[in-house]
């Protein structure tokens, strides 16, 4: 990949790429920790780029089935992690 510019986001520090070379292997589920959706503008490319517990950032097709469904799986895990607070009794 080529970086061409770096922006940080809630998560982690994201590289803007021109080429589109995403991973050609499926990451272990286990070994991921987070994830951004790149979308497509300027010279970016549309991916997925995955935060590993190794501090890694890979680059996959958000094409892929296999990274869909890492995506809806991450964030369901996140789902149910977060607590789900009450109204505020003002709201009620």
């Amino acid at each position: 990949l080529v970086p061409t510019k770096q922006y940080y986001n809630a998560h982690f520090l994201v590289n803007c790429t021109v080429l589109s070379m995403f991973t050609s292997e499926v990451i272990p589920f286990h070994q991921l920790q987070s994830y951004k959706v790149q979308k497509s503008r300027d010279i970016c490319i549309s991916a997925v780029i995955f935060l590993t517990y190794s501090g890694e950032m890979i680059c996959a097709d958000p094409k892929q089935e296999w990274v869909r469904r890492y995506m809806i799986t991450m964030k369901r895990r996140t789902e149910q992690i977060l607590p789900k607070y009450p109204p505020h009794p003002s709201r009620q």
